[in-house]
């Protein structure tokens, strides 16, 4: 959590952005099959990591997401 937090207050204030404009993450915890398929309409897209359960990827269905790298992040934000 802090380091996501870190990430996001230095993209923020390197490219003096609005909070009130800026990207939203979310931390969850286990959900069940109902609650992803609740919450999947809602994402627009995750942030790739560098070892990742591909297999939980696919069961929530999330391959489809864009993956943004926190490079791809930074010149979203430029």
């Amino acid at each position: 959590d802090l380091a996501l937090s870190s990430v996001m207050m230095n993209l923020l204030m390197e490219e003096e952005l609005d909070l009130d404009n800026s990207v939203e993450i979310a931390l969850i915890g286990q959900l069940n099959s109902t609650q992803w398929s609740a919450l999947r309409s809602q994402l627009q897209g995750r942030i790739q990591l560098n070892v990742e359960n591909q297999a939980t990827i696919v069961q929530v269905e999330a391959e489809h997401l864009p993956a943004y790298s926190i490079e791809t992040l930074e010149a979203l934000f430029s």
